[in-house]
């Protein structure tokens, strides 16, 4: 089993708690412990892990511009670049340009990886998924994958700026898309 790790959310829980101008190897023996507890749990050290690009525009702010506008006034931690260099020259972390950690995640999961996050937008795609924070495994599938995506279509996602149909909220689109068997319906 490969697991499919999200390195952003490694990088921004390690560098929030630990404070800043902390000795940058405090910073790396967290991430390091991280990645154990997450490799012990699934019995596995074979990983990819993968990061948001930094250098270029996310390809969905290029399509619609307010995208994740509404995080404009988030501080970043200061140990974030730090954790990310240290997640890409040590462990190897990818970036793909234009897209984001999660886009990877879910274009790799297969029926031999599992995905590694605590992000719930991954819980649309099939496959096996662990919950590092919670320690929740658990599988998702391919009609759950579905019936998640159109209840976000129809909920939205106030984290990323994305509006969904007004007057709709997560216990009626779950009554309108939970009765449903197949895409087509």
């Amino acid at each position: 089993m490969i697991i499919l790790i999200d390195g952003d959310l490694i990088a921004w829980r390690t560098a929030t708690s630990i404070p800043a101008g902390n000795n940058p190897y405090v910073l790396y023996e967290r991430i390091n412990y991280l990645l154990d507890s997450i490799f012990n749990a699934l019995n596995t050290d074979s990983y990819l892990i993968y990061i948001s690009d930094k250098t270029n525009t996310s390809y969905r702010s290029l399509i619609n511009p307010t995208y994740k506008a509404n995080r404009k006034d988030i501080v970043r931690p200061e140990a974030l670049d730090v954790c990310f260099e240290y997640l890409t020259n040590y462990w190897r972390a990818i970036s793909i340009p234009y897209y984001e950690a999660d886009d990877a995640l879910g274009w790799n999961q297969t029926e031999n990886t599992i995905i590694c996050t605590i992000d719930k937008d991954l819980d649309m795609v099939p496959g096996m998924h662990y919950n590092f924070i919670t320690f929740k495994n658990y599988a998702v599938t391919e009609l759950e994958g579905l019936q998640f995506f159109y209840k976000q279509m129809l909920i939205g996602d106030k984290s990323d700026n994305i509006f969904g149909v007004r007057g709709i909220g997560p216990v009626k689109a779950a009554g309108i898309i939970d009765t449903l068997d197949t895409e087509e319906e």
